[in-house]
């Protein structure tokens, strides 16, 4: 990730605590934040449906991160981006954790500041009319600012 698109990223994360045993996240529920851990033990885990616990769990700690997908969903160039990704494991606090926070309407902002960044790899024939129109849209706002 490069060092603007991060900065830009650290100007929405928002500090929230969990105490010991919280939890954070549910399995199947729209992933309406992204989890930076900055302190603390959390974690995840698949049930099946009926409260057990199947498949291996995983554990984040400082540094790590759970909601990666919301940065797919936020750089969809379409806009209509109004179904939010759903989470496929639980989070829970193992310990009392500190994580940053950005919000699904913060990674819009900062996808739209920094579009390229999520568009340089692609050909202009991988996109679809709409996408590009997205795209040129984002261009000319860009250059007005």
């Amino acid at each position: 990730m490069d060092e603007k698109l991060l900065k830009a990223i650290c100007e929405h994360l928002i500090p929230i605590n969990y105490n010991e045993n919280k939890d954070i996240i549910g399995e199947g529920d729209q992933l309406d934040r992204m989890l930076f851990i900055r302190q603390g033990i959390a974690r995840t885990y698949r049930t099946n449906g009926k409260g057990g616990k199947i498949g291996t769990s995983q554990l984040l700690e400082k540094g790590d991160l759970y909601g990666g997908e919301l940065l797919n969903w936020a750089s969809n160039l379409i806009t209509s981006r109004t179904v939010l990704p759903i989470s496929t494991r639980n989070v829970k606090s193992v310990s009392k954790v500190e994580a940053f926070t950005p919000m699904p309407r913060d990674l819009e902002l900062v996808i739209t500041k920094f579009w390229w960044h999520f568009t340089k790899d692609k050909e202009l024939n991988q996109f679809s009319d709409p996408e590009l129109e997205q795209l040129k849209n984002h261009a000319i706002s860009s250059i007005e600012r």
